[in-house]
């Protein structure tokens, strides 16, 4: 679907029938639309639940957006 070269690194996008779209970088899968939740859940969900008030949050990063998603399922 996409495939460039950026000064650091190869950079393509593909599509399989398993697990959807999927980045990868210099040719190492990142993520998958299959299973890309579940690194989100973990980072974001066992924090927001014990944390008794969250104010205000920073995403360092973030680039896909999942992050933010499952941030956004509670009243910040």
């Amino acid at each position: 679907l996409f495939k460039e070269n950026s000064p650091y690194q190869l950079v393509r996008v593909l599509e399989s029938p398993s697990h959807g779209k999927f980045l990868a970088l210099n040719n190492m899968v990142m993520c998958t639309e299959r299973d890309e939740h579940h690194y989100h859940e973990m980072i974001v969900h066992p924090v927001m639940q014990v944390h008794p008030n969250p104010r205000n949050i920073l995403v360092i990063g973030g680039g896909d957006g999942g992050t933010v998603r499952e941030l956004f399922k509670y009243s910040v």
